[in-house]
């Protein structure tokens, strides 16, 4: 029932990258944008209330959650700067806004792409779901932890993994990760194989990237253009609650 005409042709024939893992890093970057006054001011805070790196990240998780508005913005290169200063955000542009705080206090960050399949989204919308693309990508950040890669679905470590996220009601991705529901794993794992939490959503991963600049300049964004212009305006706006 998803729509191959709201599916670009370079996610249609999108293939993984060469090399299977880029290193992170904690430069910035235009979407990354974390030198901006306003984001290390709010770094530096998160910074001196916590003890280590994992807990900045979680305060910095949860400081997003009570202060950026979730909405469907479609825009995927938006610098963390605009989204901050809108005051709303997509769960992609706010997990890039955790990102940015991250690499301002010093935690580098690495980017996965992943194609999701268009179905998980048919619950958010019930009566759009013929203009659901085939495939969505969305760029999934590890952090760098005591010396180790961190998934960000492994933020919060629930002891016990939780249902797995559903995409409907007020509950959104990004809000999911602190339930440890929001857990990716390949469409059709072994039986036996796929915990409580996992979304066996994910078409296919793409590789890792140093960063989600990477990731959208290699494979475009979620729409064609014309129909981002058209969109944006309403759907960047649309709270993402029900």
């Amino acid at each position: 029932m998803t729509c191959a005409l709201t599916t670009t042709a370079r996610l249609r024939r999108a293939e993984a990258a060469p090399d299977p893992f880029r290193a992170g890093s904690a430069r910035f970057t235009p979407i990354l944008d974390g030198s901006d006054p306003a984001l290390l001011a709010i770094g530096a805070r998160l910074r001196d209330s916590t003890g280590n790196d994992l807990e900045f990240l979680r305060e910095a998780h949860r400081w997003i959650q009570q202060r950026v508005r979730p909405v469907y913005s479609l825009n995927e290169t938006q610098p963390v700067s605009l989204t901050l200063a809108k005051g709303r955000g997509s769960c992609s542009q706010r997990i890039a806004l955790l990102e940015a705080l991250a690499r301002g206090a010093g935690i580098a960050t690495c980017s996965e792409a992943l194609l999701i399949h268009g179905s998980f989204w048919y619950p958010r919308f019930t009566y759009l779901r013929r203009a659901v693309p085939q495939c969505i990508l969305i760029a999934w950040p590890d952090f760098m932890v005591d010396s180790g890669w961190l998934n960000l679905s492994d933020l919060f470590g629930a002891e016990a993994p939780a249902p797995a996220f559903a995409n409907h009601g007020a509950e959104t991705l990004f809000d999911a990760i602190a339930t440890g529901s929001a857990s990716w794993v390949a469409k059709g794992c072994a039986e036996g194989s796929c915990m409580p939490g996992d979304l066996a959503q994910v078409d296919r991963s793409l590789g890792r990237f140093a960063d989600r600049d990477e990731v959208f300049a290699r494979y475009g964004q979620n729409l064609p253009l014309p129909l981002r212009w058209v969109l944006e305006p309403i759907f960047g706006r649309w709270a993402a609650t029900g």
